[in-house]
């Protein structure tokens, strides 16, 4: 959410054309099995993990991997494959 406040803040937000995550260290070897994943997604999405409910979470995700886009801050929505736009760099 930092990275989206940061957008915000500069007005960049309409500006973005894509995203691409690269994780590394800590983030990278915890990955997938840790939901490292579906928090980078959660955040893009600015879901806040205190108030989110969490039975909507899966069901994000789920869409996301489908329709291979998410919507940015709930304003922009932008071509997102998780697969190939979160880079796990755990070596």
């Amino acid at each position: 959410m930092q990275f989206i406040q940061m957008l915000k803040a500069t007005q960049s937000i309409d500006k973005l054309i894509s995203i691409k995550v690269l994780l590394y260290g800590s983030l990278a070897k915890t990955g997938k099995g840790h939901g490292t994943d579906l928090a980078v997604q959660m955040g893009l999405m600015c879901e806040d993990p205190v108030t989110t409910d969490v039975n909507g979470i899966q069901p994000a995700i789920q869409q996301i991997a489908a329709d291979k886009r998410l919507l940015v801050d709930g304003k922009k929505w932008l071509h997102f494959n998780p697969e190939e736009d979160i880079v796990f760099f755990d070596k």
